[in-house]
């Protein structure tokens, strides 16, 4: 029921859920901490996610339906910030028009870390983090 409702809620969105079951190079991955939505411009962009796998951490990105129809020539990319580095990692960036992108895995699950997304076209970029997991 409760995932029907949430379907429903984000439809009202304008949005699609992102179904994200498998990350590259790892067959079963779950999702750790709250998913951030990325938004701009008065409009939702995407969704940000952090996953565990594999004994790796992975952030991943996921760009709306909704923005992408109307916002063509758009890149987007995923990482991970790590505590202690002071910088994002396993960055990768996804060809245009392209809505979902997979961080690099990083044997990570021992150290703080975030989910880091940013989705845009040219000089105009939106970027976020997801909360901090330890």
């Amino acid at each position: 029921m409760l995932t029907v409702g949430l379907a429903a809620g984000i439809a009202l969105l304008g949005g699609t859920p992102a179904t994200a079951e498998t990350a590259p190079g790892c067959s079963r991955v779950t999702q750790i901490g709250a998913t951030k939505i990325l938004k701009g411009g008065g409009e939702t962009i995407a969704s940000i996610k952090q996953f565990v796998g594999c004994d790796k951490n992975y952030g991943y990105t996921y760009v709306w339906e909704s923005w992408a129809s109307t916002h063509r020539g758009f890149d987007a990319g995923a990482g991970l910030w790590v505590k202690g580095t002071g910088d994002v990692q396993g960055y990768n960036v996804d060809p245009k028009n392209d809505r979902e992108v997979w961080s690099d895995g990083l044997r990570t699950v021992n150290k703080c870390t975030k989910a880091y997304g940013a989705v845009g076209r040219g000089e105009i970029v939106y970027a976020a983090n997801t909360e901090e997991r330890c």
